[in-house]
């Protein structure tokens, strides 16, 4: 140890230890543990040490130094604390190494007393160009009885299409995703497909770097549980840790959420009780009308409803066959071939909501937010059935997110 203390210019490694909380336990689950360097009583960030080690080719021997100290201190936590889940950082760089030793990790974790099933083995996948090697890496040290983390997932240099061949444990989510999240739409829809991804392959998914409380209620709502960052807690050595802050701050933060959501659904059960009110409405006109004299209908009957956005409607076989309607002078983009409202004659057959409605008995449906292509807007979908003359029909309305959201109803 001293040989490559002395070769990085530090007095001494120590560990310093981040708790991850469950947000539906409201308890610390695991500590994920980092080395830091001291010298003249400062503190030296870890970047810069692992580079030094990587420029010195002390990479690996640094890196089963972190490997070693992180179990010892967590085995002295670990007799208080018996449930928790110890993450140990991997690197993965060295993986093309001839010299590398899977069992190394297995081996000191057996000495230390601590079960290899109470250990995160933290990986970045991205710091690997031989797939097989990193297959084979997993796979060995999931036979060891550890759980594989991914890290930094979503991150600029992460290959998602990794994933599901790897089929790691956890996916732990990159900071750069985490950041602003409720500021982005695109970052909800990244990190909702992320979650949905996860489910199917039986991973649990942590969202790292955590620091806001909004960050927080995105991600909960995104379907994620578990929790890192400054937030909760920031780094500090196992004699600072304070669980009980921490654990008290996730109930809050849970309560919060339960309060906020309970507040959300009521809104929106009342803004698609009015929508549904008011398709029945213009379905009650309509059914009086042949079907000639539906779009200048439809143009007299959605402007009594600003908060829709457009309205069209389509026939027993999915064929639009009125014009795309827009209510109150909706922005539209600028016209091309690509990004246009749905036209009248248009074969919109192949959307959810034809099958439902005219298959599948459903009284209404409504879809998933999307882009509009003709507006740029966060819309759903709200569709119901209607027959007139002895034909069936399908009256589809657009509504924009944000009015569902900040509706007053």
């Amino acid at each position: 140890m001293n040989t490559i203390l002395d070769a990085l210019g530090v007095e001494n490694i120590v560990v310093y230890f981040q708790p991850i909380v469950s947000l539906q336990r409201f308890k610390i689950i695991g500590l994920e543990a980092l080395c830091r360097g001291i010298n003249k009583g400062e503190i030296v960030p870890p970047n810069y040490l692992f580079s030094l080690a990587r420029e010195i080719n002390l990479s690996l021997e640094f890196d089963r130094l972190c490997r070693k100290l992180a179990p010892d201190e967590f085995n002295k936590l670990r007799q208080k604390y018996n449930s928790m889940m110890l993450f140990l950082n991997h690197d993965l760089s060295l993986i093309d190494e001839e010299n590398i030793e899977y069992g190394y990790t297995y081996d000191y974790v057996k000495k230390s007393g601590i079960s290899s099933s109470s250990i995160v083995v933290e990986i970045c996948e991205s710091k690997v160009m031989d797939v097989n090697k990193l297959e084979q890496f997993v796979h060995d040290y999931k036979e060891y009885g550890f759980l594989v983390a991914l890290d930094d997932v979503g991150n600029s240099h992460s290959n998602l299409n990794r994933i599901p061949e790897l089929k790691p444990d956890i996916l732990k989510i990159d900071r750069n995703l985490i950041r602003d999240v409720d500021k982005s739409w695109h970052k909800k829809k990244i990190l909702k497909s992320i979650s949905y991804l996860a489910k199917d392959i039986r991973s649990l998914v942590i969202a790292e770097g955590v620091e806001t409380k909004e960050e927080i209620m995105d991600n909960l709502e995104m379907g994620i549980e578990f929790f890192q960052g400054f937030y909760f807690a920031r780094p500090v050595p196992p004699g600072e840790l304070k669980f009980e802050p921490v654990e008290t701050t996730a109930r809050e933060i849970a309560l919060l959420f339960r309060d906020q959501m309970v507040t959300k659904f009521k809104k929106r059960r009342k803004y698609f009780q009015y929508i549904k009110e008011a398709l029945m409405y213009i379905a009650s006109r309509l059914r009086r009308l042949t079907e000639e004299k539906f779009n200048n209908a439809l143009k007299y009957l959605a402007h009594n409803y600003p908060e829709i956005e457009c309205v069209y409607i389509l026939n027993e076989y999915g064929v639009q066959i009125t014009d795309t309607i827009f209510v109150n002078d909706v922005q539209l983009r600028p016209k091309n071939h690509l990004f246009l409202p749905a036209q009248k004659g248009d074969d919109l057959s192949t959307k959810d909501y034809f099958y439902s409605l005219m298959y599948c008995n459903s009284m209404y449906y409504v879809t998933d937010p999307y882009l509009s292509r003709a507006t740029g807007n966060k819309c759903i979908t709200i569709s119901t059935l209607f027959e007139s003359h002895g034909k069936k029909y399908i009256l589809c309305v657009d509504v924009r997110i944000d009015k569902i959201n900040n509706s007053t109803f």
